[in-house]
């Protein structure tokens, strides 16, 4: 059959053994039997759902609840614990508790046996989440980017789940602690971590430090990305480290033609309108060079996720070494998971962005947009509160049991109300906290239908091209 038909078959089940070590899963048990001390390493390491085989699952689940409620876990309150639950028989019965102290010697090697058991479940689990993607590609009942981000969801999670880490005696981190300060003091200056070019910022913070999400917010045209650009061509340029940057929403040759102009210290006006003398064109050439040279890597793909810088960057940084990354900017970035209200996937996006560079080990800078409030506000010194989006306290939101309140009456609340899924349909969902961020100017969208809402200008709906502020929108734009 050819397999481009409209008849083509779906793939058959794959009649093979799931990947598993039953020997492993036996010799846990016995060593959990054997050494009390056991249990401790086993909790940190394992889940019941890694064991292969239900009865091995479930015999570790009864010993952790033996061990939660501080009773013994041997071979007597085991059989005991599982009798009481009416699984024991589901869990071989008695012959086989017995059998399970006698398949190991000692607990000694019992974090070995984990790392195999938790390797094959991660085998496992991923198998199933093909599987869950082929029937999804199959049916083409969602759409393909819904698809695509559920896996990219399921695959992180699996990825997250395997990077576990538990405590590390001081003295072990002394020594690393030391090395860092030796290293710092042998190089003599106040530096220690990326340099931004900006001599008092750099004397304030010691560098761009890895780990750090810096956020640097304002209002639009205010000089965010020009300032990152310069700390970036600095960090590039005269101090060759590699620079991973993000444009959401520049296009790559709108920045480049940024970085032009600024190492060739041209007026950027004289660049776009093509007005430039003979003169420049020696300085021009000579920014070329110096920028072609430089490790800045840039990638302009709009309504990028989290996963996928994350994806990204650990690429680079193993083919050719990262130093540092540039979001630009944070409110035009996509949730990987979806989210109740545009609220919560800004703040996933942080917590993702965080974790990228805590990973990675590298500062992450990301741009973020100020809200109007303070522009309103005799102390114009932003606070956190201007980096949310908001509505006017009049707008009626429409609670779960179908009344429509005024989003004031609920200051200080997490209401109940109903909201739009990822497929558009409409559900039950619990709001983030209510609160004010004070006086803000108010603008009115009005829709073909006759209806209206009042926001403010950071305010963000959602339409065909995805998210957009209100003052991103234009006459004849579809919002939801």
């Amino acid at each position: 059959m050819n397999a481009s038909s409209e008849g083509a078959a779906r793939p058959a089940r794959d009649p093979r053994v799931p990947p598993q070590n039953l020997e492993a899963e036996e010799a846990i048990l016995g060593a959990l039997l054997l050494d009390r001390n056991a249990i401790f390493k086993a909790i940190e390491l394992l889940e019941p759902d890694h064991f292969y085989a239900a009865k091995n699952a479930a015999i570790f689940t009864a010993m952790v609840n033996l061990f939660q409620r501080g009773e013994a876990v041997d071979i007597i309150t085991l059989t005991e614990e599982l009798r009481r639950e009416g699984r024991l028989e589901r869990a071989g019965g008695a012959s086989y508790l017995g059998g399970l102290q006698e398949s190991v010697a000692t607990g000694a090697h019992i974090e070995h046996y984990a790392r195999i058991v938790t390797e094959k479940a991660t085998l496992r689990r991923m198998i199933e989440i093909s599987g869950e993607i082929v029937e999804s590609c199959f049916d083409a009942r969602d759409d393909a980017m819904d698809i695509l981000d559920r896996a990219e969801s399921s695959i992180l999670a699996v990825s997250q789940g395997r990077l576990r880490q538990g405590f590390e005696p001081v003295n072990e981190i002394l020594k690393a602690t030391f090395q860092n300060i030796q290293r710092i003091y042998d190089s003599k200056t106040h530096i220690t971590g990326v340099p931004t070019g900006y001599e008092r910022l750099d004397r304030f913070t010691g560098g761009l430090q890895p780990s750090d999400l810096l956020i640097v917010a304002g209002r639009p045209s205010m000089g965010k990305t020009s300032l990152v650009l310069n700390v970036a061509q600095h960090a590039a340029i005269e101090e060759k480290k590699s620079v991973a940057f993000f444009s959401l929403e520049m296009s790559k040759e709108q920045l480049v033609q940024r970085l032009l102009t600024a190492e060739a210290r041209i007026d950027a006006h004289k660049l776009r309108t093509g007005n430039l003398k003979d003169t420049d064109w020696p300085l021009l050439t000579e920014a070329a060079g110096q920028l072609a040279e430089a490790p800045i890597y840039i990638d302009d793909t709009p309504a990028i996720s989290v996963l996928e810088m994350r994806a990204k960057c650990r690429r680079l940084q193993a083919q050719k070494g990262l130093d540092m990354v540039v979001v630009d900017y944070l409110q035009l970035a996509r949730a990987t998971a979806r989210a109740d209200n545009r609220q919560q996937e800004i703040s996933e996006i942080s917590r993702g962005l965080k974790a990228l560079a805590k990973e990675l080990n590298v500062p992450v800078i990301a741009l973020s947009q100020l809200s109007r409030a303070l522009e309103s506000r005799t102390d114009k010194r932003p606070m956190l509160s201007d980096l949310r989006e908001c509505v006017t306290g009049d707008t009626l939101v429409c609670l779960a049991d179908g009344r429509r309140v005024p989003i004031r009456e609920l200051v200080g609340t997490t209401p109940e109300v109903l909201a739009l899924d990822p497929r558009r349909r409409v559900h039950r969902a619990t709001s983030d906290c209510v609160w004010s961020v004070g006086v803000k100017p108010v603008y009115t969208v009005s829709l073909a239908s006759g209806r209206s809402i009042r926001a403010t200008g950071e305010h963000r709906f959602l339409g065909a091209r995805g998210w957009s502020t209100l003052s991103e929108l234009r006459s004849g734009d579809r919002l939801a």
